[in-house]
This record gives C-alpha cells, sequence and structure tokens, in this order.
C-alpha cells in the first residue's frame, strides 16, 4: 500500500500541471494561428481571448522576448505590436492614428540675457541641444534657426543651415537679438506645429518672461509691474491651437556673461548656475514618441519635465483585477464585481491580491517607489462616513511588467480591520490628480543681486501656469488618477 500510494501522488500532481500548462498551450496556439494571414477578425480574436481567460494567464515567447497576456487589452497590445491592427474591430481601439512625423524645427532664443550661456564655453549648454537630434528617425528633416526680436522691435526668425548652427553653438558664435517676449516666440512656435501636424518644433530659451524690448524700455520694471498682463499673452498663445499639445524640460547650466533682472539693469556673472529650459510643441503622440527617444540619450540630462498631454489628460483608472491568495479563512474572489465575500468573522487575515495598469496615466507614475509613496487606502468609517486608513490594507507592492505599467498588490484584511466594517463596504486605493509642480520650487520673484538664488528663474510659476490655463489644466482641480473601490462583503 505505502509503495503504491506515492507513485498515484505523482502522477496526479504531474496531470495537474499539465493541465494547467496545456490550457496555456492552446491559448499560445490560437493566437498565433489567428497571425498566421496577418490579419485577425473579431472571431479569431474572441475565440483566443476565451481561451487566454481560461488559462488565467499566457506568456509568450519571441525569439527570447517574453510577454505576459491577461486580458483583451493586453491581447489587442500584443496583436497590434505584432503589426496586425484589422479587420477586428476591437483592435481599431489601440492603434495610433497620427500622421509620421516629418519635421523637427529647433529654435534658439537669442536675446542679449542669453549670450552667458553661448560664451560659457561649457558643454553643459551644448549637449542636450545637439542630444534633440536624437529623438527623431533619420527620415525626419531637421531645420535650425535663431527667434527673438531685433532692434526694429520686430520678431525675427533667421535661419540657419544645421552645420552652421552646430559649429556656432560649440563656438559660442551666436547672433545675438534685442529682447524675448516669449509669448511671441511660443506664438511662432505653436503656429509651426499647428499649420504642419506633422511637425515638432523646439525653442531653447532661459524662461524668463518679460514685456517687449519698447515696453521695458519705457518702464524698467513693466514686467513685474504688468505680470498678469504678460501671463494672459503667454495664456492666449498656447490656447490659440487646441491640437498643440507642450513638453518643457528643464537643464542645470553654466553662465558667464551679462545678466538682466526684472529692473532691466545688468549684472556680470562668471561661470554662476544659471538653468535653461527646452520647449517642445506638437502633437502628443509626436511629443511623446519623440521623449521616448530623447530621454534616452545620455547627454539630455535633465533635471525635470513637464507634458500638457500629462496634466490631467487622463482616465481615471476605476478597476483593477482581483486575485485569490493562500487563506485560512473560506473566501470567494469575485473579479467581475471587484469584490471580496468573507466570513461575518474572521479569526485570521483574509489575503487576496489586485492587479491594476498605470499604462494609461503619465509616465512618471509607471514607477515602484511613487506608488509605493503615494498611494492611499480608506474606508468610510460606518458612523460618521468620515475616510478612514485601512491600515495594513496594503502588504506588498511590485512591478509585474513595467512595459504595459502593470503592478501587483498584496492586501489584506486582518481582523482588526474587518471588526470596524459593517455588512459591506468598500475599501478605496486611490491616487489623487497628478501634477509634478517642480516649477513652483524652482521660481524666484526677485532676480537681483541678492534678490533671489541664480538656480531659480524670475517668475518660472508664472510661465508655467499660464501655459497649463492656455489648455485648460487647473492643477488645483485635476481628476483622481487612480480610484479603485475594492467591495468587502461579509457573509
Amino acid at each position: 500500500m505505502k509503495n503504491g500510494l506515492v507513485p498515484l501522488l505523482v502522477i496526479c500532481l504531474f496531470t495537474g500541471a499539465c493541465s494547467s500548462n496545456s490550457k496555456e498551450q492552446k491559448a499560445i496556439k490560437a493566437i498565433r494561428t489567428a497571425m498566421v494571414d496577418q490579419q485577425v477578425n473579431d472571431a479569431e480574436f474572441v475565440s483566443a481571448l476565451a481561451l487566454v481567460q481560461k488559462a488565467g494567464i499566457v506568456t509568450i515567447n519571441d525569439a527570447g522576448v517574453r510577454t505576459p497576456i491577461h486580458n483583451e487589452e493586453e491581447l489587442a497590445l500584443y496583436f497590434v505590436g505584432k503589426g496586425i491592427s484589422e479587420p477586428a474591430a476591437v483592435l481599431k481601439k489601440y492603434v495610433k492614428n497620427t500622421v509620421p512625423l516629418e519635421r523637427l524645427v529647433v529654435m534658439l532664443e537669442n536675446s542679449m540675457s542669453m549670450q552667458g550661456y553661448f560664451k560659457s564655453g561649457t558643454s553643459t549648454f551644448t549637449r542636450p541641444i545637439i542630444a534633440l537630434y536624437n529623438g527623431v528617425t533619420k527620415d525626419v528633416s531637421i531645420e535650425t534657426a535663431y527667434i527673438g526680436e531685433n532692434a526694429k522691435h520686430a520678431q525675427v526668425l533667421t535661419a540657419v543651415a544645421k552645420d552652421t548652427f552646430d559649429s556656432n553653438l560649440a563656438n559660442g558664435k551666436i547672433l545675438v537679438g534685442q529682447s524675448s517676449p516669449l509669448d511671441q516666440i511660443f506664438a511662432t512656435a505653436i503656429a509651426m506645429a499647428a499649420d504642419n501636424v506633422q511637425t515638432v518644433s523646439c525653442v531653447i530659451t532661459d524662461g524668463i518672461i518679460s514685456g517687449t524690448s519698447q515696453e521695458t524700455k519705457r518702464d524698467p520694471e513693466f514686467t513685474l509691474k504688468h505680470l498678469p498682463l504678460i501671463e494672459q499673452r503667454i495664456r492666449d498663445a498656447v490656447s490659440s491651437q487646441e491640437k498643440v499639445d507642450f513638453l518643457v524640460y528643464r537643464f542645470d547650466g553654466e553662465f558667464s556673461g551679462v545678466y538682466y533682472d526684472y529692473h532691466n539693469k545688468t549684472h556680470k556673472l562668471n561661470g554662476s548656475p544659471r538653468p535653461f529650459f527646452i520647449f517642445l510643441f506638437g502633437a502628443a503622440d509626436h511629443l511623446t514618441e519623440f521623449a521616448q527617444k530623447v530621454e534616452k540619450e545620455p547627454n539630455f540630462r535633465f533635471t525635470d519635465r513637464l507634458a500638457s498631454y500629462e496634466a490631467g489628460g487622463y482616465k481615471t483608472l476605476t478597476k483593477g483585477q482581483l486575485m485569490g491568495s493562500q487563506n485560512t479563512e473560506k473566501v470567494n474572489i469575485v473579479p467581475a464585481q471587484n469584490s471580496v465575500i468573507m466570513p461575518s468573522r474572521v479569526q485570521a487575515p483574509v489575503n487576496f491580491r489586485l492587479r491594476m495598469s498605470v499604462r494609461d496615466l503619465p509616465a512618471f507614475v509607471n514607477d515602484e517607489n511613487y506608488l509605493q509613496a503615494n498611494l492611499t487606502f480608506q474606508y468610510k468609517d460606518p458612523a460618521s462616513g468620515i475616510p478612514l486608513p485601512a491600515d495594513g490594507f496594503l502588504q506588498g507592492l511590485h512591478a509585474d511588467n513595467p512595459a504595459l505599467g502593470t503592478y501587483i498588490l498584496d492586501l489584506q484584511v486582518s481582523p482588526e480591520l474587518a471588526a470596524k466594517f459593517g455588512q459591506d463596504m468598500d475599501i478605496n486605493i486611490s491616487l489623487g490628480g497628478i501634477l509634478d509642480e517642480w516649477y513652483l520650487q524652482k521660481s524666484c520673484a526677485d532676480d537681483t543681486v541678492g534678490g533671489g538664488n541664480d538656480e531659480d528663474t524670475f517668475c518660472l510659476d508664472a510661465l508655467i501656469r499660464a501655459m497649463l490655463l492656455g489648455k485648460g489644466i487647473r492643477p488645483d482641480n485635476l481628476n483622481a488618477a487612480i480610484d479603485i473601490p475594492v467591495k468587502i462583503i461579509k457573509k
């Protein structure tokens, strides 16, 4: 008897493993078969998805690249990634329809206050500008120019051959203009991207807002006195083209030259730290693709970034995928209802897991440390309705597939937490409206000698605020990024 039990146990375990593996293999076979003719129809998609759901998870290995597939979205993205976008209707939702980028226009703002960057002779200024060229593919044309006001107070865009532009940049021999009203410069850059949707325009500047040279000549303090007017001009420039988004990068730089403060008085600086900025304008998809390339460049070492299409332009994540875990208590997970059914009284912790995807949220959210630090877990007190922290609800968090933005949350309802609930209770997994407001800390209202930090930028907060408002984004009124209710039901 004893000798006969061991082989029987091994056979049962082996059979169970084979059963699970068999389901996955059937799903993989259906996926690959559906792609044979380079098209996937509705019936093929539905059939493959049903097999994926039966298997629970399918991992396809393509020449060493492993892709986990759990649901409809990931299956559709897998097909689209293989170049298949029809005729199945579901695939069309995941195909980008933006026309390819054809043109990058790099404009260097050349006001007198920019000379200190040109003459510093350091590569801190030139490196990221040259790196911009690597944000596009070889079939994209690159144009270079200087932009700013001339002595006659007219805004001038001076086209410069790329080789000459690069050489002048390296040698500090830049054609210098007069003033630099950013509202006018941005309006020119935005119009370029709007007139030709296959264009991304770029402005390199110190980011210091001002009136025109005529206005500041009449009154040296014009900019500060009329800051609301300057903000409105910038806001109008940004709002003039609804389909043009912006992406801004801040860089640490070095400045050797004459600096003009808001009184229009000059100060000599020698090797002082001063930031500069690169503003890009274009379609959101183009800017996203550009950022993915250029941010991998070792010479593109920005300190901060902000994208209009990431700030409030996201849908609140309201659902995850509940999964079971090891429990001594009798627990029933109902993924379709995002609910956990448990006994009315529990003696041991109830464990389960939630898988969620932050792929459609701003890129900086797709970070394990960021989520760990910023997610909140609350339930409403049955008596008062006041939100209270669900202590100990999160036991752990780890990346499942960073490329797809998926994370696994290990969750637990302890007996102590369960005792605080009524019969049914929602525990909300939340992340509030998200906007990285670095520009507030790196702005100053006084840029005279001794009046502020050289590493801060005069009225940067006003500039970025006006740009955000131009896109209809109010930092104090953003949608929640994540709001997933997990329903706890006691029976």
